[in-house]
């Protein structure tokens, strides 16, 4: 049975072996034929000045036969040789010119994305943009890109819009920067980045308009849409963990599989809402505050984390310590004892 399962493996062996046989004589096929073309021609010399028995034989032709038939058998071999040897040769500089245009096309590239980064940290929205668009253009150009663009992208969402001082000035509708940055990810004429992952959670996009827009399997947990237009928008797959939605439009918006729980939902337009599959679950507001307050103890909490939490609970923005955690529960749970129940 070993000696079997010993030839069965030298057989199935036999393909790579020749494989790699190819690869080494084309690593060096240049090199053989050179050393062809110089036999040919060491024989041609010898058969031009003199008779070897030898020659003949290997020809296999009588002695005495005419030289000038063997020199020109010798002759056309090496001018095959000399051919081959010129393909070889060009095809060699073909690929060298090749990998050198490739290194500076992907010079280039690093050149442009290290520009368009530095403009994306610009102080100036204008400035800004210039260096989204030219991320963009990259990700069109080298689809190896893509994912990493729309991640640089996602985040500069983010990152501005959790800034205190952006929330303040666009309560109820998004800046033209971040709407125009959201236009060009999502909108369904622009397909550079369609199946590309979406991270947008925490994101302030209250009033945003993102109409036919393509967001399958986003993740926007926790992200503000309060009032946005979500008109026809494909959201199959979302993740939306305590999303705001209040007030949102949502007509004839995709939503099969999205993830809605405890999503805020309160006014929002459903109109010929798509949910088959979707999961929708009641917001606990206790639970929801416990959970969320809990999760900032001794961390360093943002305004967007306070500022969906209920008014009157006493959460402060900043860290703060488990006691003062218990203490702000404590009088939540207690001012939510005089609201009157859904039904009640």
């Amino acid at each position: 049975m070993n000696a079997l399962r010993a030839i069965l493996e030298w057989v199935l062996a036999i393909p790579k072996r020749l494989w790699a046989i190819l690869k080494w004589v084309w690593a060096y096929v240049l090199e053989i034929l050179v050393a062809l073309l110089i036999g040919l021609l060491t024989v041609f010399v010898i058969v031009g000045v003199s008779d070897p028995a030898w020659v003949y034989c290997f020809f296999g032709v009588a002695e005495g036969t005419e030289k000038f038939r063997i020199l020109e058998f010798i002759g056309v071999g090496m001018g095959g040789m000399l051919l081959a040897i010129g393909a070889t040769i060009a095809n060699r500089r073909a690929k060298a010119m090749e990998e050198t245009n490739r290194g500076a096309e992907d010079g280039r590239r690093q050149e442009r994305f290290k520009n368009a980064i530095e403009h994306l940290g610009h102080e100036s929205d204008s400035v800004r943009m210039g260096g989204a668009y030219e991320l963009f253009h990259l990700a069109r150009d080298t689809e190896d890109l893509r994912q990493t663009v729309m991640d640089i992208l996602c985040a500069h969402i983010r990152r501005t819009t959790g800034e205190g001082g952006y929330q303040e000035e666009h309560k109820s509708e998004p800046s033209t920067e971040i709407q125009s940055l959201l236009t060009l990810l999502f909108e369904q004429e622009h397909t550079v980045l369609k199946g590309c992952r979406i991270d947008l959670q925490r994101s302030w996009l209250n009033g945003v308009i993102l109409n036919r827009a393509r967001l399958q399997g986003a993740n926007l947990a926790g992200a503000w849409l309060r009032g946005a237009f979500l008109v026809q928008t494909q959201l199959q797959g979302a993740f939306r963990i305590f999303a705001d939605l209040q007030e949102a439009f949502l007509i004839r918006t995709h939503l099969q599989g999205a993830d809605l729980y405890e999503a805020q939902l309160q006014g929002a337009n459903l109109n010929e809402v798509q949910l088959q599959g979707s999961t929708i679950r009641e917001p606990n507001s206790n639970l929801s505050f416990k959970k969320r307050i809990c999760e900032g103890i001794n961390r360093e909490t943002d305004q967007t984390l306070i500022s969906r939490l209920p008014e009157g609970s006493g959460a402060i923005t900043g860290a703060y310590t488990v006691e003062e955690a218990e203490q702000w529960i404590a009088e939540y749970e207690e001012a939510m004892r005089g609201v009157p129940k859904a039904g009640g």
